[in-house]
């Protein structure tokens, strides 16, 4: 064959497995497996950090059926992250999601995304008596993984929040935080969220 139309030959093939790519794909749901329509999903370069404001790449939305697919996906270490507005970013499992696509052709799945911590289940406030915030001694509950978020109001505009601890827990960790703001703090809130709106249980802080 002659070379010139070969490399024509080589050049469209190379073009329509450009144009054509490969597929990404995976379903959002929440804590009970139904799904949940309307998050937004991005595709980014792959990275060890995962941002609020990632650099995306795609961006897709999960149909009625919590589905989303991203396409024309060239080969290369990409990120998958849940960005929806309507649900705190801690009560995701996971947040993101890092995926490699290695040839043009590939069909990559189940790239899923779970809506774990879906209840405040308590709150417990509590007042300080000096600069480090009491120790959280314990906790039991009906699930044995929660999530617990520290933070205080600032008193002078209620919707305003600083947070000094939030992330999954167990029942038997002790927290310690030290009390910084950019405002007065004379109380924190501990609050338990867990999978369950059913969740019962009981919260120890130790001065």
């Amino acid at each position: 064959m002659n070379k010139f139309f070969l490399s024509i030959i080589l050049f469209l093939m190379a073009a329509s497995n450009a144009a054509m790519g490969a597929y990404v794909s995976g379903e959002v749901v929440d804590q009970n497996g139904q799904p949940i329509s309307q998050s937004t999903l991005c595709l980014s370069a792959q990275s060890t950090v995962v941002t609020a404001a990632p650099n995306c790449l795609q961006t897709q939305t999960t149909d009625a059926n919590g589905n989303y697919v991203f396409g024309q996906v060239s080969p290369g270490a990409y990120m998958v992250t849940i960005i929806d507005g309507r649900f705190p970013t801690f009560t995701w499992l996971p947040v993101a999601r890092n995926v490699t696509v290695a040839q043009f052709s590939d069909t990559v799945t189940g790239f899923n995304f779970n809506r774990q911590f879906s209840y405040s289940n308590f709150q417990k406030p509590v007042t300080l008596s000096g600069v480090n915030l009491p120790e959280l001694a314990g906790f039991n509950l009906s699930q044995d993984t929660v999530f617990v978020k520290v933070y205080a109001v600032n008193p002078a505009n209620p919707t305003q929040q600083t947070v000094f601890f939030i992330g999954r827990v167990t029942n038997e960790a002790n927290l310690k935080f030290a009390a910084s703001a950019p405002w007065t703090v004379n109380q924190v809130i501990y609050e338990i969220f867990s999978s369950s709106a059913s969740a019962q249980g009981s919260l120890y802080i130790q001065s």
